[in-house]
This record gives C-alpha cells, structure tokens and sequence, in this order.
C-alpha cells in the first residue's frame, strides 16, 4: 500500500455550517429524474466550501478515500440510511450525511461514492481511489453496468428494472473526466479507514 502525504496545512475539525440540509421527505416533493441525486450533491458541496481543503495523496497524485454506507432497520419501515465518507483525521471534507431518496443501505453506499468523486473532482484531482468494504458497489462499475445500460437499465435474468438506476447513473456520469479504482476492504475487521467511514455513516442515521 502506498504511503499517504497530506498536501497543505494541517485540518481543522470539520464543520456544517452553511450546508444545505436535503431529508428523503423533501426529495419527494421534487420530480425525480437522472440527474436528481448528482445535481444535490453538487449543490451540498458548493454550499459547504471547499477552499483551503486539500485532500491526502499517495505520492503518486492519487487521491485515497474510504466510503461507507449504513441503514438502520434496512428494507423495513422506518429504515434510516447515512454515507461516510472517510479522507483523514478529522479533515473538514469528511462526510457523515442521511442519505438522500430511498433508504437502503445499497442506496447509501452508491451515494457515498458518488460523494466521495464530486469532492476529488471539485478539488481539481484527476484520480480517486475508492476504498469501500461493499462489493455490491464495486460489481455494478464495474462488473454490470455496461450491460444494464445498453438493455436499458433492464436485468438480462428476468427483464426488471434495475432499482439504483438513478443513484448509478448519477455515480456514472460524475466519474467522466476522471480515474476513478475500487478498491475492496473487508467491513468490520480492523481497518482503519473503514472503521472510520463506517462511523461517519452511522452517526448519520442517528443524528
């Protein structure tokens, strides 16, 4: 594993001041659309300031961020889902946020990443490497999407309608202009990053 350098000054604790607050409940009163889900995160991110922010980079220029996501009661009433989004100690750009939309735990594991990409790529980086301990994430970039979307968005199994359609579109298309890996962890098992990622999303779904 590459070594990790921190680029600037040190961070300071991160802050939400000023950041727009999107609920599943205020979503729904919005046409949903595939462009839904990119365009608020984009809104969320200009809204919390990114200056004076610099990202940790191997040395090879590659931004490292761990992500995660985690639903409480998940596919039952109630549920409650949130992201983590884990790129240092205490840097301000770490993320802990309910998910937005549907809260599912698979949900909130695409939108973490989608986060996690439209910060590398707001901070001016060309290449992200994506920790993340879900391999549901990894398989739909890189394994079926493609396929999903030349059957249009349909299951080649049983003809349904593929159900994070928007969530992986808008992951999709932020990832054009941009090197984006994923990177397998194992959950729950010591890793740091991880961990870290995993209690950022946490403290989301009870906060």
């Amino acid at each position: 594993m590459l070594g990790i350098r921190i680029q600037g000054t040190s961070f300071s604790p991160a802050t939400n001041t000023g950041t727009t607050d999107w609920t599943s409940e205020k979503l729904s009163s919005h046409k949903r659309n595939t462009n839904t889900v990119l365009a608020i995160m984009k809104v969320k991110i200009r809204d919390g300031g990114l200056e004076g922010c610099p990202l940790p980079v191997t040395p090879v220029g590659d931004v490292v961020v761990y992500t995660d996501g985690s639903c409480e009661n998940n596919g039952r009433f109630g549920a409650v889902a949130g992201i983590g989004v884990w790129f240092a100690e205490n840097h301000p750009l770490n993320v802990s946020r309910r998910c937005i939309g549907r809260q599912t735990n698979n949900n909130a594991e695409i939108q973490a990443a989608l986060y996690a990409v439209e910060i590398v790529k707001a901070r001016g980086h060309q290449s992200v490497e994506i920790r993340t301990d879900s391999k549901f994430l990894i398989d739909c970039m890189e394994k079926w999407i493609q396929g999903w979307k030349k059957n249009k968005w349909r299951k080649k199994s049983d003809n349904s309608e593929v159900i994070n359609r928007e969530e992986l579109t808008a992951l999709d298309e932020a990832c054009r202009g941009i090197e984006v890996r994923y990177v397998h962890v194992p959950g729950h098992s010591g890793v740091y990053g991880n961990e870290k990622a995993d209690g950022l999303a946490r403290q989301a779904c009870v906060s």
